[in-house]
């Protein structure tokens, strides 16, 4: 998997931290946590990036997805410029039902 452009991590309620070997994966480009617990999120998306910040740091753009009110919300970890939580849910991306349907 050394080519691997995009991972997806999904629901997965149990895991306590960043997978070992993302920090490996030289070519991702995207790598998205969809209905991840906030104790999972919130460590990697503070202003301190927590432990586990450098594992995922090469990677461009991380996301974390909710099902919230009929659509996805995407929000950004952007780990590169230390949003704040917050700020974040501001700057959701509305996913709708429809393109739900679609990503299955």
């Amino acid at each position: 998997m050394p080519h691997l452009e995009k991972l997806i991590i999904q629901r997965c309620k149990s895991l306590e931290g960043v997978p070992e070997g993302i920090e490996r994966l030289a070519d991702l480009k995207v790598l998205e946590f969809f209905d991840m617990p906030d104790e999972f999120i919130v460590p990697l998306s503070q202003e301190k990036h927590g432990e586990e910040y450098w594992k995922i740091e090469h990677i461009p753009e991380v996301n974390h997805t909710y099902w919230r009110n009929g659509c996805w919300e995407v929000y950004p970890l952007d780990k590169k410029h230390g949003t704040k939580k917050s700020e974040q849910h501001t700057a959701a991306i509305v996913r709708t039902d429809q393109e739900q349907r679609n990503w299955l």
